[in-house]
């Protein structure tokens, strides 16, 4: 039996990690990892920005975050933290165990799975006080990480080209700025930058539920609260309609299907006699053991209650008035 290593395992199978890379979706994918490594960031207060530029199958990812770990030692000892995670699996949701943790689309894979994937794949990474720099190709590093001590702005620059053996096709450029421009209203105050074009959405879920409503009808719901495992972000916009918009995510990931928080939200409207035409809720977890992707629906029982809590709050809040 051919013992494959992990680089070689993506590389031979990368559907398995990222899906069809015979149209755009996987690649995709790899902008889409990469910008929720950037929010991660954003939600633990250490990020503001992340900015996008995509050329055909060449790919350049700027950040002005903490930079990766290259000053850490690694794990496992041998080298650094950040050549670890560029270089090695994880089978957790995160390599470090942090939460919030955030995906675009259900499934994260880590920069290890994207860095195989990749013809060619530089690292620029400060943390405001010295710089390194690490070339990789197919997955391989090429000698040692280079530092300099040169101060700069913290941050990290990945330059990056899609291995075009493996990639049939580039990332959609327009599907891209589409899904971008909606992923900002999840996390109010983060700015993507995306081939030059700036989205940020100060408002949250309350600008996104303005373009699903038409006329004088506006939001008239908008709450944004942490609690002890768990952050809601609620928009409702309306009354009376039959016809409910109704959008749910769960760590940045579109629960298609709904689930726990769609079912809290559903009886508390119920209970407040509250039929809205627009409701929107993204609920991010706090708690490690939660922080992975949720597929298309979010099933989580011991949330049911503390939802429901969170949401008759919320709601109480509006029909007291100011």
């Amino acid at each position: 039996m051919e013992i494959l290593t992990f680089r070689e395992a993506v590389r031979k199978r990368p559907g398995m990690y990222i899906g069809d890379v015979t149209d755009a979706s996987g690649a995709n994918h790899i902008v889409f990892e990469l910008v929720a490594n950037v929010l991660d960031q954003f939600l633990a207060n250490a990020a503001t920005r992340c900015e996008v530029e995509l050329d055909g199958f060449e790919l350049t990812i700027l950040d002005d975050g903490p930079g990766l770990p290259f000053h850490v030692s690694a794990y496992n000892g041998d080298g650094s933290q950040a050549e670890y995670v560029l270089e090695n699996a994880h089978f957790g949701a995160t390599a470090s165990g942090h939460a919030p943790h955030v995906h675009l689309v259900s499934n994260g894979v880590g920069l290890a799975v994207v860095n195989a994937l990749c013809s060619e794949f530089t690292v620029v990474s400060s943390d405001g006080q010295s710089t390194w720099s690490h070339a990789y190709e197919a997955g391989n590093p090429i000698g040692q990480p280079n530092v300099t001590n040169a101060k700069e702005s913290s941050g990290t620059r990945l330059v990056l080209r899609l291995d075009q053996e493996i990639f049939r096709c580039p990332p959609d450029q327009s599907y891209l700025s589409s899904t971008l421009r909606e992923k900002s209203h999840l996390f109010p105050g983060f700015e993507i930058v995306f081939n030059g074009s700036s989205f940020i959405a100060a408002g949250g879920l309350m600008s996104l539920a303005e373009s699903f409503c038409d006329g004088d009808e506006q939001p008239t719901l908008w709450h944004r609260q942490e609690y002890a495992d768990f952050q809601i972000d609620l928009a409702l916009a309306g009354s009376g309609s039959e016809a409910l918009t109704s959008q749910s995510w769960v760590n940045g990931s579109l629960t298609a299907d709904g689930g726990t928080h769609q079912d809290a939200l559903m009886k508390t409207l119920k209970n407040a006699n509250w039929k809205p035409k627009v409701s929107l809720v993204h609920v991010v977890m706090l708690q490690p053991e939660f922080a992975g992707p949720t597929r298309n629906k979010l099933w989580a029982p011991s949330l049911k209650e503390p939802l429901e809590a969170a949401f008759s709050e919320a709601l109480a809040s509006k029909l007291r008035g100011p």
